[in-house]
C-alpha cells in the first residue's frame, strides 16, 4: 500500500499536473471570455484557445515536467502535436455533444477536461519520458 501510494505521488506526477494545470489555465483565460462574448461560436473558440496552451503544455511538459526521455525533439514535437489534435478533435465532439443534450459550453468544458487530462498523462509520459 505504501509503495503504491509512493508511485501516485511521484514528483513526476506532481509536476505534470502543475505543467498541465498552468496550461489549462491559460485554455480558460483565452476560451471563457470569447464564450462569453459569443456563445454560438464555442467551438471555434476551441481552436483559439488552443493553440498557445499546447505550446505552452509541450514546453512545460518537455523541460519541466519529464526528464526528455530518448526519442529526438523533431519526433517528439510531431507525436505531441498529433496527439494534442486528436485530443482537440475528441474536446470538440464531447463539447458539441454534451451542449446539444443542453449542458452549457463552459460547464460541458470543465467536466471534459479532467477526464482528457489522466488520459493525456500516459500518452504523454510515453511521449516524452521513454
Amino acid at each position: 500500500m505504501y509503495d503504491l501510494l509512493n508511485r501516485l505521488l511521484d514528483l513526476e506526477l506532481v509536476r505534470f499536473l502543475g505543467a498541465g494545470s498552468a496550461s489549462v489555465a491559460l485554455y480558460y483565460l483565452i476560451y471563457l471570455p470569447l464564450t462569453l462574448y459569443r456563445k454560438d461560436l464555442y467551438l471555434w473558440w476551441t481552436v483559439v484557445a488552443f493553440v498557445p496552451s499546447v505550446i505552452a503544455n509541450f514546453l512545460l511538459q518537455r523541460f519541466w515536467a519529464f526528464d526528455g526521455g530518448t526519442m529526438g525533439m523533431s519526433v517528439q514535437v510531431a507525436l505531441f502535436l498529433i496527439k494534442e489534435v486528436c485530443f482537440l478533435g475528441l474536446n470538440d465532439l464531447l463539447l458539441y455533444i454534451l451542449v446539444q443534450r443542453g449542458v452549457r459550453p463552459t460547464w460541458a468544458q470543465v467536466f471534459i477536461t479532467p477526464v482528457l487530462g489522466v488520459l493525456s498523462y500516459f500518452i504523454t509520459h510515453w511521449i516524452l519520458a521513454t
